[in-house]
């Protein structure tokens, strides 16, 4: 009997949509080639204590954002019901491991504690594998600070990247490793049968960011008043945007599909307005992953700076050749997951499971 039981090592338990989806996205892809993914929990105490300090005290806000912030926690402990995770002391050998996708390999992400895990250390698996790793703004010389982290990505038995940065770490840890490019696994799958309903105002902007200064913020509220629009944070409660939403992560899906456009800074927000097909104008050009993903499917004109906006008629996206260009690179990451469970198969043929 085939061993079919595969890990996943990633954020799947982060308060973040985006870090949700992409994991929720690489179990389903997984699931669809009849393997059972499950997730390794890698929230000890520490990463726990950053993990709530994230979700109940970021932008120093703690008791005014209180009443929203538990409506998100439950929110997304529900969600948590959805991932099989189990305890880095469970027992069960995999035959393969998935690392990625997501910011695993950003050493300088002060919002989470990164996991050895994370770099193929540790984990109970036959094979393991990278999908889509990314490193952040992190260069190589941050990640070189840890040895036993680039013994690691040497380990791999297949490497991939979610951008070029990351590949370029690669390339310098393991010299002579092939290392594929990849799309972040939400790329990979239809959400429309997993999106969620979620009341919101009949035209809207959905506003997906962290923070933004008081310069583009007043941009973005004059731009919304100038169209008769309402402003939607979905997830992140911004005291600026007309609605605050709690959402799930799957709500965050539905959100994003009936706005009128999208603004953000973040990748994720930047990849779902893709998805759906939205106009939309991303604030991210100090971010390479955002860069990154734009100039590889010819999105770089959404790419904007302060005071951008206040001089845009209407924001408007152009995605004529985007399904051509985006379908040979589904195809090539869905390439690359082939050759892993090809692995993964031949493995266990000859183990007798």
């Amino acid at each position: 009997m085939i061993n079919k039981k595969v890990l996943i090592v990633t954020l799947c338990r982060s308060p973040n949509a985006g870090a949700y989806l992409q994991a929720f996205a690489l179990m389903k892809e997984l699931e669809r080639r009849d393997l059972e993914p499950h997730f390794l929990d890698i929230y000890d105490f520490k990463n726990n204590v950053k993990r709530f300090k994230f979700m109940f005290t970021r932008g120093g806000k703690l008791f005014k954002n209180l009443s929203f912030n538990l409506k998100k926690f439950v929110a997304y402990q529900q969600a948590e019901d959805l991932l099989p995770i189990v305890k880095r002391s469970s027992n069960i050998v995999f035959s393969a491991a998935f690392v990625g996708a997501d910011e695993i390999w950003c050493v300088t992400n002060g919002s989470f504690n990164v996991a050895p895990e994370f770099f193929g250390i540790n984990i109970r698996a036959k094979r393991t594998f990278t999908y889509a790793a990314s490193s952040g703004n992190a260069v190589f010389t941050d990640v070189a600070k840890y040895p036993a982290y680039i013994s690691g990505i040497q380990s791999f038995d297949m490497l991939s990247a979610r951008d070029e940065g990351t590949a370029k770490i690669a390339t310098e840890a393991a010299p002579g490793a092939n290392i594929t490019r990849v799309l972040d696994p939400t790329f990979l799958l239809d959400f429309s049968q997993y999106e969620e309903p979620i009341k919101t105002p009949e035209k809207y902007i959905a506003v997906y960011t962290y923070g933004m200064s008081e310069e583009l913020v007043l941009e973005i509220k004059n731009y919304a008043k100038k169209f008769n629009l309402k402003l939607v944070s979905p997830g992140i409660r911004h005291s600026w945007c007309d609605f605050n939403i709690p959402c799930t992560p799957l709500q965050f899906l539905t959100i994003i599909k009936n706005s009128q456009c999208v603004i953000t800074d973040t990748f994720h927000g930047t990849v779902f307005a893709i998805k759906y097909r939205k106009s939309f104008v991303s604030f991210g050009e100090k971010k390479k992953k955002i860069v990154d993903i734009l100039t590889l499917l010819n999105l770089k004109e959404n790419l904007f700076k302060e005071g951008q906006l206040s001089s845009l008629q209407r924001i408007s996206t152009n995605y004529h050749h985007l399904d051509e260009v985006l379908a040979q690179h589904i195809l090539d990451s869905k390439a690359y997951i082939d050759k892993c469970q090809r692995i993964i198969e031949i493995d266990t043929n000859n183990a007798g499971f």
